[in-house]
């Protein structure tokens, strides 16, 4: 996959991952708040490197062009997280994105401006009409970062996830570009 780099301020977005990051990726992902709250059963913790490596290795092109594009979320030189779209549906002109941030780095709006970096190369780049996502009812930051990259809340999903022996809900967002 082509080599993709955003940046503006301290925020830089790196894509495509490398297997030599794997370590990286763990130690970062090793964090329970992310499992708690990124509203994925398949998001595991303890998060190891081979969660790391299998998420790096999987197949991310179909004829010629991405579904799947996975940044790395640099801060001050320091990877932090990671923020990505999947479902990329050029017909449809829609794709799903989703982050997350490492609990050492939050509140300082690193999730704020990788998101804005990713809604322009979405319109822009790939040409999208619509990005939307999920997130769990107990994840009012993930909210407000949305909703300040002008993403409207769609609606409700009642005890849609799962985990931990308890149900929750997730909150749908959309975001759909006006020319």
């Amino acid at each position: 996959m082509e080599r993709i780099l955003l940046a503006s301020g301290d925020v830089k977005l790196e894509s495509p991952l490398k297997l030599e990051d794997a370590g990286k990726l763990a130690s970062l992902a090793n964090d329970p708040s992310i499992s708690q709250t990124i509203g994925s059963a398949g998001f595991p913790y303890p998060y190891t490197e081979e969660d790391a490596r299998w998420f790096i290795e999987k197949n991310r092109i179909e004829i010629d062009r991405p579904f799947i594009i996975d940044w790395f979320i640099i801060y001050k030189n320091e990877p932090v997280g990671i923020i990505g779209l999947k479902d990329i549906d050029y017909e449809n002109k829609r794709a799903h994105v989703g982050y997350w941030v490492n609990s050492r780095y939050r509140n300082k709006g690193i999730a704020g401006g990788s998101l804005r970096l990713v809604v322009d190369y979405s319109y822009r780049t790939l040409k999208m009409h619509r990005l939307y996502t999920s997130v769990m009812h107990n994840n009012p930051s993930s909210m407000r970062v949305l909703i300040k990259n002008g993403f409207s809340i769609e609606g409700i999903e009642k005890d849609s996830i799962f985990l931990k022996g308890k149900f929750y809900d997730m909150i749908k967002f959309g975001l759909i570009f006006r020319d």
